[in-house]
């Protein structure tokens, strides 16, 4: 891609951004976007087909960077207590833009994506897990259950919160692994 196609496209999503920052994607248009990225909307379609696939790679690279903050996806299993610091780290450590792009309708994506990444690389190491739904439903459970626990219990001491959550998670890790 060439510099000025690179510097279109960069246009076009801080656009996005700070568009999505204010309002929900659904009443984000074309014809808004192009007029704050200072483009017409043809230049818009060169590089996306519409809102929905520029927020999806967006969103895609913004899961991947979460992600990649998990230094130890077996820790899950095998070390629950470092694997929910390591999962509350990533998470809480998301940034604004994760904040923005995952915000309103778009919330349950992130940890549906970011599921979908850690049980494919837990997958990668223990094949046996794969199709077997015990271990998918705890894996579920332990990721889902400490997601939705940090989201509700924010305003919780942080490192009490992950104690109880690692204590609960070893317990079920224990009982089926």
């Amino acid at each position: 891609m060439d510099l000025r196609a690179q510097r279109t496209r960069r246009s076009i999503i801080n656009a996005f951004i700070e568009l999505r920052a204010v309002k929900p994607l659904e009443k984000i248009t074309v014809k808004e976007l192009a007029e704050k990225a200072l483009i017409n909307k043809a230049t818009f379609y060169q590089h996306f087909e519409d809102i929905y696939q520029l927020s999806e790679t967006l969103e895609e690279e913004a899961i991947e960077t979460v992600f990649q903050n998990i230094a130890h996806i077996n820790s899950l299993l095998e070390n629950p207590t470092e694997g929910c610091l390591e999962l509350f780290d990533a998470l809480s450590n998301r940034g604004t833009l994760v904040n923005i792009l995952f915000s309103g309708s778009r919330q349950p994506l992130l940890l549906s994506g970011l599921e979908t990444k850690i049980k494919a690389a837990i997958f990668a190491t223990h094949p046996e897990y794969q199709g077997n739904l015990e271990k998918e439903v705890l894996l579920t459970v332990l990721l889902r259950g400490c997601s939705g626990a940090f989201s509700a219990y924010s305003h919780a001491d942080q490192q009490q919160l992950i104690d109880v959550l690692a204590r609960i998670s070893e317990c079920l890790a224990k009982a089926f692994f």
